[in-house]
């Protein structure tokens, strides 16, 4: 089939525009997630509201004015459950001080999270996400990822994974934080 060329351009013209749009789309939307995504520095953001594994709504803003660590994790994440006992004991070392450590599971489904807390212990707060509406608000790239956070709610440092190696870390950024 042959095609005059006039026609040929008018085809080509209108695909090039298309692609150009769509490319200038893909680019504002990637730019203004970055400049709205969480990041060392920033104010913590008020995510949508969650449960808590009572089913009681729970905002991190009702954490205000203490050290916080958000802690995001799944089940099925290994290094997730690797950490709990740490989290445990760090949690329980600082709780007279204003700290507390919020673990935001973001799995879909609430009933395999409870299933899998049955079996482990966790002495801090389980907040359920099971839209993972939470994570794309912080910029989350791992997991866990932890977000260690002042009394006036800024993020002060950013941890992700985990590792027995990292506790002196970790633990290093909550002290820096209750020294303030």
């Amino acid at each position: 089939m042959r095609y005059p060329l006039e026609s040929l351009y008018t085809l080509l013209s209108t695909l090039l525009k298309m692609m150009c749009l769509k490319l200038g789309l893909i680019l504002l939307l990637f730019f203004s997630a970055s400049v709205f995504s969480t990041e060392v520095g920033q104010l913590v953001p008020d995510c949508p509201v969650m449960t808590s594994m009572t089913s009681q709504p729970v905002k991190l803003s009702d954490y205000q004015g203490k050290v916080l660590l958000i802690d995001f994790w799944a089940t099925w994440c290994p290094p997730c459950e690797q950490s709990m006992p740490f989290l445990n004991r760090l949690r329980n070392e600082f709780k007279d001080k204003d700290f507390e450590i919020v673990a935001i599971n973001v799995d879909d489904d609430t009933e395999e999270t409870k299933r899998f807390l049955d079996t482990h212990v966790v002495d801090y707060p389980i907040l359920l996400d099971p839209k993972a509406q939470c994570p794309p608000l912080f910029k989350v790239k791992a997991m866990p990822s932890s977000y260690f956070v002042d009394r006036t709610g800024k993020i002060r440092a950013i941890h992700l994974g985990y590792r027995e190696s990292d506790q002196v870390e970790i633990r290093k950024h909550v002290l820096e934080l209750l020294g303030e």
